[in-house]
C-alpha cells in the first residue's frame, strides 16, 4: 500500500493534505452557522404553523 502510485503521488502530496486540512477547518468554522440557519428556518416554519392553527381554530367557532 505504501509503495502504490496513488499513495505516493496523490494521498501523500502536499496539495492534497493542505486541501483536506483547509476543508476540515472551514467546516469547523461554518458548521455552527449552517446549523443556526437550518434551525432558524425550522423555527420560522413552526411559528407560522402555530399561527395558522390558532387563526383557523378561532374562525371556526364564530358562527
Amino acid at each position: 500500500m505504501m509503495d502504490s502510485w496513488f499513495y505516493r503521488y496523490i494521498l501523500n502530496s502536499t496539495w492534497f493534505l493542505w486541501t483536506v486540512t483547509v476543508l476540515i477547518i472551514a467546516l469547523n468554522f461554518l458548521s455552527p452557522i449552517l446549523v443556526w440557519l437550518v434551525m432558524a428556518g425550522k423555527m420560522d416554519k413552526l411559528k407560522l404553523r402555530k399561527k395558522s392553527k390558532t387563526t383557523a381554530s378561532g374562525s371556526r367557532g364564530g358562527g
